[in-house]
């Protein structure tokens, strides 16, 4: 199982958002006990309003009361940009009842973490597992060229919390391995340099030697 007890992964903080001083105009980042921006951005207008619009839903934040099914999909070489999610999924309809997310990262990161629990919630594992990638990114809309890894994080999110809470049912490592295949070669995959079901199976592996 994922191991999401006190988040020693991320550091998040919940003090006053930072001000800066940037292109002739004060900037604040995010700062929350579940989000963390790690640096400001001068120009909102390199986003599209969508991702605004996701950025801003601090509804979604958090851990869901009852949560069986967590997850970490992350990046640290030019930065750390990591997407935690939190689910409660239904054993018996296998069906996303709720959602929540945790991040630290640019605004990009943490819409595409909003939109990742958007996307799930209500959704069978089915329907989650079809969610890619470029779809999460079609959806998101303009960004920079250096935010587009974002939404293939959340992608995978989504996949390891699905691992996570198969995991948590006692399945084998076989069965998961049919049930929530992974792709090394796919694009979400080498993108995605920390992953808490890749962690898991390598553990599993090593449990059976």
């Amino acid at each position: 199982m994922y191991d999401y007890e006190g988040h020693e992964s991320i550091d998040f903080s919940d003090v006053e958002p930072g001000k800066y001083q940037g292109s002739g105009k004060e900037v604040r980042i995010i700062r929350t006990e579940d989000v963390y921006q790690v640096e400001p951005e001068e120009d909102m207008s390199v986003y599209s309003p969508r991702i605004v619009e996701l950025a801003g839903r601090f509804d979604r934040a958090g851990i869901p009361e009852g949560c069986n099914a967590a997850s970490m999909a992350g990046v640290s070489k030019h930065g750390e940009r990591a997407v935690q999610l939190f689910a409660v999924i239904d054993p018996e309809t296998e069906t996303f009842v709720r959602a929540g997310f945790k991040c630290r990262g640019d605004v990009a990161t943490i819409a595409a973490a909003s939109l990742a629990v958007e996307c799930v919630e209500g959704k069978t594992i089915d329907e989650a597992l079809e969610i890619s990638g470029d779809a999460l990114k079609k959806e998101m809309g303009k960004m920079p060229a250096d935010r587009v890894t974002r939404p293939y994080l959340a992608a995978c999110a989504i996949r390891a919390a699905i691992g996570d809470f198969y995991i948590r049912q006692g399945r084998e490592l076989a069965w998961i391995d049919k049930r929530v295949p992974c792709n090394e070669c796919s694009v979400a995959c080498s993108l995605c340099q920390h992953c808490s079901l890749r962690d898991q199976r390598i553990s599993l592996r090593f449990a059976k030697k």
